[in-house]
């Protein structure tokens, strides 16, 4: 049996620094920007069908016809959709060498485990097929 597992990476999400002040700057405000877009496309594409409320709001904003009403809600909207993600973000990347470092001696065990779950699950696939 051939092992074709990858080595589990130190970093699995290096997020950008801000420069130093003498000039040495490893990631940039470009790298940074492509991050933000990057995260914030996958976001909205994962919340589009799952969280209705931003097309409600625009909903209710065009109806009433009321400009500075819909900036305050697209405002406390974007205010209070960015909060909890921008956290687990900052959570993540803090955490993931402490997550990665104890999770290294479960590895053969949580592989084995899924790839059970995996078997068992195909086979009830195929059975209820």
């Amino acid at each position: 049996m051939v092992d074709t597992s990858l080595p589990m990476p130190k970093y699995i999400l290096k997020l950008p620094t801000i420069p130093k002040l003498s000039g040495d700057s490893s990631g940039g405000p470009a790298k940074a920007m492509l991050f933000g877009f990057t995260v914030g496309g996958g976001a909205t594409a994962c919340s589009a069908g799952c969280n209705p409320v931003l097309p409600v709001v625009l909903g209710v904003v065009t109806l009433q016809g009321n400009t500075w009403w819909g900036v305050v809600l697209l405002v406390a909207f974007a205010i209070g959709w960015s909060l909890p993600l921008s956290t687990g973000l900052l959570g993540l990347g803090m955490g993931i060498n402490l997550i990665v470092t104890r999770l290294a001696k479960f590895v053969s065990v949580i592989r084995i485990v899924g790839g059970v779950v995996l078997l068992i699950s195909g086979f009830y696939l195929l059975y209820t097929s």
